[in-house]
C-alpha cells in the first residue's frame, strides 16, 4: 500500500539517504562521509528534534580500570533476562569505547574527575562503574550537538528539515533507490520531492507517541517502521517499546510527552518514593 501524494515536484540525488537525526542517523551520515560519499540527510521536524538530546542519563562503555566488554556484556545479559540478541550485545560492548572515542575526537565533552580523567559512575545493572555523563544529566544534548557540528561542517551532507518521508522508491528489480518525500513549512526544498540514492537508511526512532502517555517526544511516532512495512521490509522486535523507568506522575489525564527522571538520580542512589497529597 502506498500513500496517495501529488507528483514530485523536484528531485534530489545522493549516494546515501539517511532518513533521522538522532545519534544513529548523524553518526551514521557520518561514517558514510569517511568513505567519500555524499549524503542526503532528511528529518521530518528540526534536526535537533529527536529522542537523543532527551536521554540524561549517561553511555555505558568498558572504559575504566580493572573493567572489560566481558565483565560488561555479561552484566548486560544477566539484566536483559534472556531477552537480548546475544550478537547485538556482543558488538555493543566490544565497539563500545571505541565508539565512545570516536565521539570525543567529534568534539563531546565528557564529565571528568578532578584528575582529568573521564568521571566513571554506576547506574542500574552494572556491577562496575562504567558510565559516563555530560553536564550532569544532560549526556543527550552534548552528544547531540557535537555530532550535529560535524554534520553542518561537512558540504558532503546535504540536510532536508521538515520532510516527511512518504513512501520508498524502488527500480525495476525491486531495489529501493530512493524515497519520496514532503518538505512542509519552512524546509530547504518545499512540497512533494524524490530524492535518488544507491541506499537507504532508515534511523527514524521509535513509537511512543502511539500511547497516550510516554516520555518519547513528540516525533517519535512510528513512521520509519512504516515506511518499512509499506516497503515490504521484515520488521523485528516491534513489541519492545522504550519507557523511561521513572517519570514525573502529572496526572491520570495528562497526555503526550511526560516529565522524564533521569537515571542519573538513581545511579547516585536516590530512592523514589509516591507521596499521596490531601487535598486542602
Amino acid at each position: 500500500m502506498k500513500l496517495r501524494a501529488p507528483q514530485p515536484g523536484w528531485t534530489a540525488k545522493a549516494d546515501v539517504i539517511v532518513i533521522g537525526s538522532g545519534v544513529a542517523g548523524l553518526t551514521t551520515a557520518l561514517q558514510i562521509r569517511a568513505h567519500d560519499l555524499s549524503v542526503l540527510l532528511v528529518t521530518k521536524s528540526l534536526i535537533d528534534a529527536g529522542s537523543t538530546k532527551w536521554a540524561q542519563g549517561g553511555i555505558a562503555a568498558a572504559l575504566g580500570p580493572g573493567d572489560s566488554p566481558e565483565d560488561h556484556e555479561r552484566d548486560t545479559l544477566v539484566a536483559g533476562a534472556g531477552l537480548c540478541d546475544d550478537e547485538a550485545v556482543h558488538v555493543l560492548v566490544t565497539e563500545g569505547p571505541e565508539a565512545v572515542r570516536k565521539l570525543i575526537a567529534r568534539g563531546a565533552k565528557f564529565d571528568r574527575s578532578e584528575t582529568g580523567e573521564i568521571a566513571l559512575t554506576r547506574e542500574g545493572g552494572h556491577l562496575r562503574n562504567r558510565i559516563l555523563h555530560a553536564g550532569g544529566d544532560a549526556t543527550g544534548a552534548e552528544v547531540s550537538r557535537a555530532l550535529l557540528t560535524a554534520v553542518n561542517d561537512d558540504p558532503g551532507i546535504e540536510v532536508v528539515e521538515n520532510a516527511l518521508v512518504i513512501d520508498a522508491l524502488k527500480n525495476k528489480d525491486g531495489v529501493v533507490c530512493g524515497v519520496t518525500l514532503h518538505v512542509i513549512g519552512e524546509g530547504s526544498r518545499d512540497g512533494v520531492g524524490r530524492a535518488i540514492a544507491r541506499a537507504v537508511v532508515v534511523a527514524t526512532g521509535g513509537l511512543g507517541q502511539v500511547y497516550s502517555q510516554t516520555t518519547n517526544p513528540s516525533v517519535s511516532t512510528g513512521d520509519g517502521v512504516a515506511l518499512a512495512l509499506r516497503a515490504g521490509a521484515e520488521v523485528a522486535d516491534v513489541e519492545f517499546i522504550q519507557f523511561h523507568p521513572t517519570v514525573l506522575w502529572i496526572g491520570g489525564s495528562s497526555r503526550g510527552q511526560q516529565p522524564l527522571i533521569s537515571e542519573a538520580v538513581r545511579g547516585e542512589g536516590a530512592i523514589l518514593r509516591n507521596q499521596k497529597v490531601k487535598p486542602s
